[in-house]
């Protein structure tokens, strides 16, 4: 629960009680008063912004006057002079400084080649990653998302990556094709791979991706049943037949999905 009191909510400013998983939190339309203060709490940083732009951050959790320490920094800062019950009005943007790790999973199956099979074999993936607000991008948040939403979680970032994370595994996996026997065992490889490119899709809007894992691979019931025995006596390789039986399984899972 986001909480900001006052005597006509702005003589305290927090944020109080954060819901889990919500990277940042907006407080808008704030006229400063004297005698308010800002409180920021541990694994909190706040921004101030003002006309949309940044003019003032802070990271020492602690008790701030607004008269004695924000107005002189904002006025050295900005180089803008706050004057008190002026009707000077400012943005307070609440911002989670901790790790936080979600899961993701893929939202449809990934289809990869698989010699004998024209389809290819219907692949879905899940893990989870950590992320984390970047504090020298501030500026890029504001801009990209703190400006226009109120909120924002780590579930919004997920929907916001999982196309992205499909594009991804589609490709590295289909590099791997001819190798779906072994596929589980390259999760740690896959997921390096895949780290850098979501960490530079979300650190367009101030968001980096700390660590990001593939846990596992699955297939439809049918296919992994089938896989797993041709696999045990050594069917798949060059023999069609092994294929063919493969196909026809395939086949009919990929018209249960």
């Amino acid at each position: 629960m986001s909480l900001f009191k006052s005597k006509q909510f702005s003589s305290v400013i927090e944020w109080a009680d954060p819901e889990e998983g919500v990277l940042f939190h907006r407080f808008d339309n704030i006229e400063l008063k004297k005698g308010s203060v800002c409180i920021l709490r541990p694994g909190q940083d706040v921004i101030i912004v003002s006309n949309g732009e940044v003019n003032g951050v802070f990271t020492k959790d602690g008790r701030y006057n607004v008269e004695s320490d924000i107005i002189p920094f904002l006025s050295t800062a900005a180089g803008i002079k706050f004057g008190f019950d002026s009707g000077r009005r400012i943005e307070a943007v609440f911002v989670n400084t901790k790790d936080i790790l979600q899961n993701w999973g893929t939202r449809s199956p990934i289809n990869i080649e698989f010699p004998g099979l024209p389809g290819g074999i219907p692949v879905r993936a899940n893990g989870n990653f950590v992320c984390h607000v970047d504090e020298e991008k501030y500026p890029v948040l504001v801009e990209n998302i703190a400006g226009i939403q109120t909120e924002f979680t780590v579930e919004d970032l997920r929907e916001r990556l999982l196309g992205s994370i499909e594009q991804s595994l589609m490709q590295h996996i289909s590099q791997r094709a001819g190798t779906i026997q072994t596929l589980q065992s390259q999760v740690s490889t896959i997921s390096a791979e895949i780290l850098p490119e979501i960490d530079a899709e979300t650190s367009k809007y101030g968001i980096r991706i700390r660590d990001f894992k593939v846990m596992s691979f699955s297939y439809p019931e049918g296919v992994q049943e089938k896989l797993e025995q041709a696999a045990g006596i050594g069917l798949l390789g060059n023999n069609i037949a092994a294929y063919q039986q493969v196909a026809q399984v395939c086949g009919e899972s990929v018209d249960e999905m």
